[in-house]
């Protein structure tokens, strides 16, 4: 698989930690769909996602779909319902919170 056909998913896009997943993420040639306030959603499209989601919208979960890997730049994401947005046998990569494992979808602290 080429990377750029890889799609990941950022919650909390426009935070610190956030813009720097974005960027790091499209360095490395991944597409990127990021999860933001909708007043962010330009300047988080300027750092190069190539999607932005506005999580203040209802129903917003309902865009999203699945995903190689997830970073949770917040770590207070529902990590239920983030799974359901993980490809199996891939990755939800929350940024505070315990290393573990469930149902073979890998959750991680970074």
């Amino acid at each position: 698989m080429h990377l750029s056909s890889t799609p990941i998913l950022i919650y909390v896009a426009s935070c610190a930690a956030g813009t720097a997943a974005v960027r790091i993420a499209k360095a490395k040639g991944l597409q990127v769909t990021a999860v933001c306030n909708g007043q962010n959603a330009e300047r988080v499209k300027a750092l190069g996602a190539d999607h932005v989601i506005d999580y203040t919208k209802d129903g917003y979960d309902g865009l999203l779909l699945k995903y190689d890997a997830v970073f949770d730049a917040s770590g207070k994401i529902n990590k239920t319902k983030a799974k359901r947005h993980v490809k199996q046998n891939e990755s939800l990569h929350p940024s505070r919170g315990k290393v573990w494992r469930e149902n073979r979808k890998k959750i991680y602290t970074i």
